[in-house]
């Protein structure tokens, strides 16, 4: 059964397992990862888009769109930035 408890922040879930023989499994998760409060890592933000791209075209080398990323502040021209999401 799952129930909604306004204690929970939104980000935030418990969950309570209890297997056959009565035993009971408990978790708790104060904020979702990539929240305000629990935010991701910089290493963690590459893997996710990395594992992500893999899914969509495997074999497909993301670092020059992940290099264009972290310095899109420099980046005179977006154009050039989306052209990288387009696997070739």
């Amino acid at each position: 059964m799952v129930r909604r408890d306004d204690c929970f922040a939104t980000t935030a879930a418990a969950v309570e397992i209890v297997t056959a023989d009565g035993e009971r499994h408990n978790l708790h998760q104060r904020a979702a990862r990539g929240s305000d409060d629990n935010p991701m890592t910089d290493r963690d933000l590459e893997d996710k888009l990395r594992e992500a791209a893999a899914r969509a075209v495997p074999r497909n080398d993301i670092a020059a769109l992940t290099d264009a990323i972290w310095t899109v502040e420099d980046c005179a021209d977006i154009a050039k930035l989306t052209a990288l999401t387009v696997p070739r």
